[in-house]
């Protein structure tokens, strides 16, 4: 009988040099695009992520938890966040 453990630690390698472009506490700013739901132009914290596989809402399937400046927080699709500058 295969190990699936090798898989999830190769998956988990390729999730993290996925993410490697943020990290905790990092900076953002939402997309202009966004749809308004995710607060388009605002500025917030990165607090989290977590892959979400096979779900339509990101085609990445990551998503990434903010902490907005008000302090109240959202998960965002990956493609819907900007480093702030």
């Amino acid at each position: 009988m295969e190990s699936t453990s090798s898989t999830s630690v190769t998956d988990g390698r390729r999730f993290k040099e996925r993410l490697m472009r943020y990290n905790h506490g990092d900076i953002i700013r939402i997309t202009a695009t966004a749809p308004k739901i995710y607060r388009p132009g605002e500025k917030g914290w990165i607090v989290g992520w977590r892959e979400v596989p096979g779900k339509i809402q990101s085609p990445s399937s990551i998503v990434i938890q903010i902490e907005y400046e008000d302090g109240s927080d959202m998960e965002v699709p990956e493609e819907l966040v900007d480093s702030f500058n």
